[in-house]
């Protein structure tokens, strides 16, 4: 049931990266977005993807989930800004993606990714819904 609302969840959020496109459309996708699948996702929704992807990388080889400092999550996902970062985890954790360690201390540093998480990503890799994005500096 969870994953099920984790992908309800998720296809919400395509579903607002899709909305805030159509609002710029007469940008013809410069500056900031990005085309995936015929649809335009912000550079937020790109950078969301990337955070998790680098989140991701180091749990296939390991069954247990590994926990990340949020300065490590910031390296190893090419943003170089550590609020930015924590404010990516927090949309993230609304979402179920993500969680802070230990469980709900939103202070805390250190982060996982969530069995969820990983699911939505080889989601999103399979449907072939971004060309594997990498960080965008807003």
């Amino acid at each position: 049931m969870r994953y099920i609302r984790a992908l309800l969840l998720f296809k919400k959020f395509l579903h607002q990266g899709e909305a805030m496109s159509q609002t710029d459309a007469g940008n013809n996708g410069a500056g900031n977005e990005g085309k995936a699948g015929g649809r335009k996702l912000s550079s937020s929704h790109l950078n969301q993807i990337t955070v998790l992807k680098a989140m991701c990388a180091a749990e296939q080889s390991s069954p247990e989930p590994r926990q990340y400092q949020i300065n490590e999550i910031s390296t190893l996902s090419g943003l170089n800004d550590e609020k930015e970062v924590q404010r990516y985890l927090f949309i993230l954790e609304g979402q179920k993606l993500v969680s802070p360690y230990p469980e709900g201390d939103f202070t805390s540093k250190v982060w996982r990714i969530t069995p969820n998480g990983s699911r939505a990503l080889r989601t999103i890799a399979r449907s072939g819904t971004e060309h594997t994005p990498t960080a965008v500096n807003s």
